[in-house]
């Protein structure tokens, strides 16, 4: 079956979106297929696409240079990088396309969301009570405690507005000039992992930024550090994380993402009492998915016309 335009690995609940939006009248050839392909069924889906939308199918070049018709692909989020060979797409002179901005505060509360459980655990009170104990555990308060925030994009900025309306005092590093007008205290990198009481980070994930935060970084932490990571799970040198999180360094981690997904059953984090484990979620409110599915929606009607 030939199709111009074709979703390889829609989500029951973005494609429910998709059809309340009426998104899917937009186009003549639209096939989605809702699941997620792998192998050659992923292979026959796309080998005669023009126009490809994906989430988080991992299209390498072995399989990108199969699909000979393919033009563009659109990406649902703003890291194509790690799922999409970029540069063997671009290559190939395939068009890679990412939605930017579309989850930006959506994103940021989620993070913040682990910063107070990393900071109350509220979830393991929680478990505790339902299987007959009574353990108040001591928190520690935020108001006045430094946030370090590493990356100062939208996702970074909403999270600093955020955390100085709620009364912490907020540092920032990024590798680029960061707005002069967001309340927070620019600090070199040094500076900002060894002073922080919360670290937070929020990169873009790419050939520099994988594993930036690396065995080094966490010697340089302040002891006792909360650390969240809902950006991109290799950003994160994993074993120095697991090593810190054991030694001490990190007091607890909040997580959103990981080196792999769904994160395997016999991970030693699955079993480690000071981690907050969430399954890659940070992007995924109603809110956030209208505005994603109806951006990536315009790009490749946009991509439609260009090829006439």
């Amino acid at each position: 079956m030939s199709n111009n335009v074709i979703y390889i690995d829609c989500r029951s609940e973005t494609f429910d979106t998709i059809r309340r939006l009426e998104l899917d009248q937009r186009f003549h050839e639209l096939h989605i297929h809702v699941g997620a392909p792998e192998g050659d069924e992923l292979l026959g889906l796309m080998k005669h696409a023009q126009v490809v939308l994906t989430g988080r199918s991992y299209l390498d070049h072995a399989l990108l240079r199969q699909c000979s018709e393919l033009k563009t692909l659109v990406f649902l989020g703003t890291g194509p990088e790690s799922y999409i060979d970029v540069p063997a797409a671009q290559a190939l002179g395939i068009e890679v396309k990412r939605v930017r901005n579309y989850g930006n505060r959506t994103n940021a509360e989620h993070a913040f969301a682990l910063i107070l459980e990393a900071a109350r655990r509220i979830s393991f009170m929680d478990q505790s009570i339902r299987s007959g104990g009574w353990e108040a555990h001591q928190g520690m308060e935020l108001q006045g405690k430094q946030l370090g925030v590493i990356g100062v994009g939208g996702i970074g900025s909403e999270l600093i507005r955020m955390a100085d309306a709620f009364g912490l005092r907020v540092a920032a590093w990024n590798r680029s000039e960061i707005e002069s007008s967001l309340p927070c205290t620019v600090m070199t990198w040094e500076e900002l992992l060894s002073t922080s009481d919360i670290l937070s980070i929020h990169l873009g994930y790419n050939q520099h930024t994988q594993g930036i935060i690396d065995n080094k970084a966490f010697t340089l932490m302040k002891p006792g550090v909360i650390f969240i990571n809902a950006a991109r799970g290799g950003l994160v040198d994993e074993k120095a994380m697991i090593d810190a999180l054991q030694s001490g360094i990190i007091r607890h981690a909040g997580l959103d993402v990981f080196e792999v997904e769904p994160l395997p059953a016999s991970h030693p984090l699955r079993g480690m009492p000071n981690v907050t484990l969430t399954a890659h979620a940070a992007f995924n409110t109603r809110e956030a998915l209208d505005r994603l599915v109806t951006q990536a929606f315009e790009m490749v009607q946009e991509s439609v016309e260009k090829l006439g």
